[in-house]
């Protein structure tokens, strides 16, 4: 790659070591049958806002691997692919910050795995995720409270960030493994 960037060896070395990740995991992929062992990776977000790059590089990178899971971005552009890929059979991965854009990759998903259905295709081995970032929203808190100089009890953000976090793990059901 002697006419490289800086970007594209850095592209070349994150698909190198997920498509490697992909082949460890694949014991488990087989194992559980497609439920679970997969691996992500992360649309170019310099695409995040243009639908047709970001499908046809999910598209991409969901041919890599049996087990490739793709993690999309979520301005509009991206929650409309979600749509578009999850038609066409990749399994999306959001780690979103706020409720309303976990909601809005959910919608995406179920009109994607919808559509994929009416069209005859198999979606029993998809498994798209949605996930509340809580520590990022624990950080976004910390960045308004001292922006807007709101005073709290001390270790307030901290403790804000505890709750999220706890009810984000007792009602995902993980409490249950």
């Amino acid at each position: 790659m002697p006419e490289a960037t800086e970007e594209d060896i850095a592209w070349k070395v994150n698909i190198e070591v997920a498509i490697k990740g992909a082949e460890m995991l694949k014991p488990v992929f087989d194992r559980e049958k497609g439920l679970k062992g997969r691996i992500s990776i992360q649309i170019n977000d310099r695409y995040s806002r243009n639908v047709k790059l970001v499908a046809d590089q999910a598209e991409h990178f969901h041919g890599l691997a049996e087990n490739m899971q793709v993690k999309m971005p979520v301005p509009a552009a991206g929650v409309e692919a979600i749509e578009e890929v999850t038609a066409r059979g990749v399994n999306v991965n959001h780690g979103g910050i706020t409720v309303l854009q976990a909601l809005a990759v959910a919608e995406a998903v179920e009109r994607g795995l919808s559509r994929r259905q009416k069209h005859g295709s198999d979606i029993s081995k998809m498994t798209p995720v949605c996930t509340i970032m809580a520590g990022r929203t624990g950080d976004w808190l910390k960045v308004l409270v001292n922006e807007e100089n709101i005073i709290t009890d001390p270790g307030y953000p901290e403790k804000f960030y505890y709750r999220i976090r706890t009810a984000v793990w007792y009602y995902s059901g993980l409490h249950d493994f």
